[in-house]
């Protein structure tokens, strides 16, 4: 089989032939896996795509992996196109605009054609892929609070590749008790602690609208327009 046929790939000049075969024998088993398991993998290495991403698809790679519970496949095959990071069985995708291979208008057309066909696809820049950030748990070990910890939250989740990726768990991949627990990020630390939290107070605590800010995100992250 060609999925097991790993150091051949560089000998093979048609690599998204090779690509798309890979997928064609392993389909099955990735859309049984999602539908028993969302946040599942059925094989996340079928080849060692590492070799074979551009700097920016490696960063937005190991956001997925460093992330976690997200399952995006790396050069899905769909009809004529391939999606730079795609699952299947939500017909969700993100593309990667790197400077050199980014054509507005025919990114456009891609998109069209993919949302006929029940894809919704999400798109970031070369500029957000390599954007520095801090996540809401490096702001509070370095004891960033208040407006400062509220603003950083707003430029990592709205204008970096790690903070679209985390709206796309939040919004995709997260159960509903998952989201009020792994996505309520308080604006000081000391009120994210058990000794401080009580229901009686939970509504008084200043903490960040996270689901408005993955909605934003999301909406803002696309050329053809959908319902996320």
């Amino acid at each position: 089989m060609l999925s097991y046929d790993f150091n051949q790939l560089e000998n093979i000049t048609d690599k998204w032939g090779f690509f798309r075969q890979i997928y064609m024998e392993n389909i099955s088993g990735i859309l049984q896996t999602s539908e028993n398991d969302i946040r599942k993998w059925d094989q996340a290495y079928l080849i060692d795509w590492l070799r074979h991403f551009s700097p920016i698809e490696k960063s937005a790679w190991n956001s997925i992996r460093g992330i976690g519970g997200i399952v995006l496949y790396p050069q899905f095959p769909v009809f004529n196109f391939f999606i730079d990071f795609a699952n299947p069985y939500l017909k969700i995708g993100l593309e990667l605009d790197g400077k050199d291979y980014h054509d507005p208008v025919k990114d456009l057309e891609k998109d069209k054609k993919l949302g006929r066909l029940g894809w919704k696809i999400f798109r970031v820049t070369g500029k957000e892929a390599n954007a520095d950030y801090l996540t809401n748990n490096e702001l509070d070990e370095r004891g960033i609070t208040g407006l400062q910890k509220k603003e950083a939250i707003e430029h990592w989740i709205l204008n970096t590749c790690d903070g679209l990726l985390t709206a796309v768990k939040y919004w995709y991949f997260s159960t509903q008790e998952e989201k009020e627990k792994n996505f309520c990020f308080y604006l000081n630390p000391e009120e994210d602690s058990e000794d401080y939290y009580s229901e009686e107070n939970d509504e008084e605590l200043e903490k960040i609208d996270f689901h408005s800010l993955a909605k934003y995100t999301l909406e803002k992250h696309n050329l053809v327009k959908f319902i996320i």
